[in-house]
């Protein structure tokens, strides 16, 4: 497998800063998919970008825009959540 680098970004800005500069890179959050692909080398890419850390990604809340389901909420938390179950009056 070809070396390639790891950012872990601290926030959703430098994840958007690092992906805009190398169209390369791929995003990654959790990634078996992408792995199997990349050592079988059907896919190689320069740069992996890690969500998982980023906070805010995971929630699932209602607000003045509607229900927001955050990219990595799993589904339990979707399905269990207080937000989800509202309805608009």
């Amino acid at each position: 497998m070809r070396r390639f680098r790891l950012i872990e970004p601290g926030s959703l800005d430098e994840a958007s800063r690092v992906l805009a500069a190398d169209e390369e890179a791929r995003v990654i959050a959790g990634g078996t998919a992408l792995l199997v692909m990349m050592k079988l080398g059907v896919y190689i890419p320069s740069t992996l970008v890690n969500l998982l850390k980023l906070e805010g990604l995971r929630e699932v809340s209602y607000g003045p825009h509607g229900l927001r389901i955050g990219a990595l909420a799993p589904s339990s938390s979707i399905r269990h959540s207080s937000a989800a179950s509202v309805r608009p009056a």
